[in-house]
């Protein structure tokens, strides 16, 4: 059996935090100005007048009428570049397990898998595996007996580092800073140095 690795995709390899603001400002144009950097991880946190719980359901609303709303996010160019070349030169499994919901009718598996497709994020040795939650998919690493796991979201990678011979990583973002200053994580600032974390602890 290969070796087994796992990426998150929003906030890892494509834009989610820009796709959910463009919504915003489809709905409200202009309430997310232009030079926005979001340090928090719920929107309704961010100090912005007018976004607040209520809006922040509203877009999600809206997110959940378009049934292309994940095979149209922007990628993070870097991340996927280095993510590309390793997955066709490595002997490594890697599985997308993603937390996302159908949208506009269109499952989560599909949209995935053809953003993915778009981004030469597939081969033989990939899989896309959605879950209900981010709850859920230390469960899924532990019964996969996936040794290396990159997520965005610290209450994820939090939850993944109990796992026997696993090792979670946090990918920085903005919106973790807080939880990198206070808890012993393990961090790195780049696919491409979590792509070499892997290699090495093979």
């Amino acid at each position: 059996m290969y070796p087994r690795a796992s990426v998150d995709i929003d906030g890892v390899l494509s834009r989610f935090v820009e796709s959910f603001i463009r919504k915003a400002n489809e709905l409200r144009p202009g309430i997310f100005p232009p030079n926005y950097v979001h340090r928090v991880w719920h929107f309704e946190d961010s100090g912005i007048p007018g976004v607040d719980k209520k809006f922040v359901n509203s877009v999600w609303e809206v997110i959940k009428a378009d049934p292309f709303f994940w095979a149209n996010e922007e990628p993070y160019e870097e991340n996927v570049r280095a993510l590309r070349g390793f997955i066709w030169d490595e002997r490594v499994e890697v599985f997308y397990i993603t937390a996302r919901m159908a949208t506009g009718g269109v499952s989560a598996l599909e949209q995935t898998i053809r953003w993915l497709g778009g981004q030469a994020l597939m081969n033989a040795r990939t899989s896309v595996i959605p879950v209900s939650g981010p709850e859920a998919k230390k469960q899924l690493m532990e019964l996969l007996q996936i040794q290396d796991s990159l997520d965005d979201y610290a209450p994820t990678v939090r939850g993944c580092d109990t796992i026997v011979g696993h090792r979670a990583y946090l990918l920085k973002q903005p919106w973790n800073q807080a939880e990198r200053e206070s808890e012993a994580l393990l961090v790195v600032g780049s696919v491409e140095e979590y792509l070499n974390k892997v290699m090495e602890d093979r």
